[in-house]
């Protein structure tokens, strides 16, 4: 196996979330949840499930609902994916035998959580897995469709008594789980390689909500996304009641140059219909294509609507929005929304660019920044940090180690940061070394709370894709723990309707530094 990048990186859900912002309840939100789930819309109950989490993180139940929701999301979109059906599934029972393996090898090597990894916890999970799979109607319908109702239940039951079993080694787990392989296929006529496959991306998935199974286009689009291009028109997209909106518009991108706005409503794409209840990924993957490429969209645009033709292009997915929002006193804003291995040459791009109008201060935005690369947040803290500032420990099984920042000349200007609920990963690692180092003001709501680190891994017994796995820990610069706790702010602000009072306050800290006497 070869690891890839070491990464810190939360679902797209946080991104989702946003979208769910409204002035409602957590019951509410968890009533919306629930129904979805209802209906097997697993992306939507999982953007639920994940706002629900921003707003309340001492809730296990909360927390249960939504690795669950993962779990089948996970599962259709790998049924969606062309890697996965045409590549993937194609592979032996033998070879996907093999692969669980080297799976559970694995995940027992480099899993942070020691308890979590042990063989008989994994196998348990894997059997979970094909449970779950087995009570999808989407699954049942194209794997054993010629299977009645009453053998489904037989099997079921048969399912129970196999999870029981006790497992101490991992021969014990791959021989059960080739068992109940032989056992599906005799009862309801499920192929081997898939029950395999399903039972070993039960122990990926199960773990927690930042460790799961990649196809081989998940590896690929992985790559890209760290490297901080992606090639489109330069959007994010939410849901909505009315249906999938533009949430960002980044700065200098085709979209911006259109005049496409964030709340404009997607109506059509090259002809297409957009359905109100459309997956967001779907969407999402019909923006994107070859560079240079054509794509006409039709849309609701501050209630007028139109067409817009744009050409695709390599788009930076790091700086969203750049401008002096206070000229007279000087004061900056960059919108940070993602840690990518261009992201410090993007940041230094928008600091010139502001410092040329006269920045006196600066405030930095990272509300809904879901994460990144661990190694970008940590040359971003350095920018703003002396030399000797300690940014972050990493705590792993095998190993630990302090990032220590080594800039000379960082960045002096009064310094206020933006954060809420949906800040998360290495956007936290930025968020905690700036203000344990007195750094900056941080202003808004509590972040995420996600204080583990992930990497990449490819499999190398079948070219079957990989994992994204948390290996480590990570402790603030005053050695706090804010994992499922978050960073709460300096100043705490509600953000609610279409007034930014959080902005407002940040600027307004901005220019009292600006004017204070040093």
């Amino acid at each position: 196996m070869k690891r890839r990048f070491v990464v810190l990186f939360v679902l797209v859900f946080l991104g989702l979330a946003a979208s769910v912002r409204a002035e409602v309840s957590l019951q509410e939100v968890l009533h919306q949840a629930r129904e979805h789930e209802r209906q097997n819309d697993w992306e939507r109950a999982c953007a639920f499930y994940a706002y629900a989490l921003t707003q309340d993180r001492t809730q296990p139940e909360i927390k249960r609902k939504f690795k669950t929701c993962l779990r089948h999301f996970h599962r259709v979109r790998r049924y969606q994916d062309a890697s996965f059906r045409d590549q993937v599934l194609m592979i032996s029972a033998r070879d996907a035998l093999l692969l669980y393996e080297e799976v559970l090898k694995q995940i027992r090597r480099e899993y942070a959580t020691e308890s979590a990894a042990q063989f008989a916890s994994l196998y348990r999970n894997s059997v979970d897995e094909i449970r779950l799979s087995l009570r999808d109607p989407a699954f049942r319908k194209e794997f054993v469709s010629t299977a009645s109702q009453a053998s489904i239940e037989d099997v079921l039951r048969r399912l129970s008594d196999w999870h029981a079993r006790p497992v101490k080694t991992l021969a014990d787990a791959r021989r059960y789980v080739f068992r109940i392989a032989l056992m599906l296929e005799k009862q309801i006529g499920l192929k081997p390689t898939v029950a395999i496959l399903e039972m070993t991306c039960g122990a990926c998935n199960s773990l927690d909500e930042h460790t799961y199974y990649l196809t081989p286009s998940d590896i690929q689009n992985d790559r890209a996304a760290l490297q901080g291009q992606m090639v489109g028109i330069g959007v994010e997209l939410a849901f909505s009641n009315q249906g999938i909106v533009i949430s960002q518009v980044f700065t200098g991108s085709p979209a911006a140059q259109a005049g496409l706005f964030q709340g404009d409503l997607l109506l059509a794409i090259d002809g297409q219909p957009v359905a109100k209840n459309a997956h967001l990924n779907d969407v999402a993957q019909q923006l994107l294509g070859k560079v240079g490429s054509m794509v006409r969209l039709d849309v609701e645009s501050r209630g007028q609507k139109r067409s817009v033709s744009l050409v695709r292009v390599p788009v930076h997915t790091s700086v969203a929005e750049v401008r002096m929002i206070d000229m007279n006193a000087g004061i900056g804003y960059i919108h940070l929304i993602g840690f990518h291995q261009n992201t410090l040459a993007e940041l230094n791009t928008a600091i010139e660019n502001l410092a040329d109008q006269g920045m006196k201060a600066l405030v930095l935005d990272l509300r809904g920044n879901a994460g990144g690369l661990f190694q970008s947040a940590v040359q971003v803290a350095e920018r703003f940090l002396p030399e000797g500032s300690f940014i972050v420990d990493t705590q792993g099984k095998h190993s630990q180690t302090r990032y220590v920042s080594q800039n000379p000349a960082p960045l002096t200007v009064p310094l206020v940061v933006l954060v809420d609920g949906s800040t998360s990963s290495a956007a936290e690692v930025l968020a905690a070394a700036l203000k344990e180092n007195r750094r900056a003001t941080l202003v808004g709501q509590p972040t995420y709370g996600k204080g583990t680190v992930q990497h990449l891994i490819e499999w190398k017994t079948v070219q079957a894709g990989g994992i994204r796995i948390t290996w480590a820990r990570l402790l603030s610069p005053l050695q706090n723990d804010f994992n499922g706790i978050g960073i709460s702010p300096d100043v705490a602000v509600p953000r609610g309707g279409d007034f930014d009072e959080q902005l407002l306050e940040a600027q307004n800290l901005a220019r009292e530094q600006v004017l204070m006497p040093r």
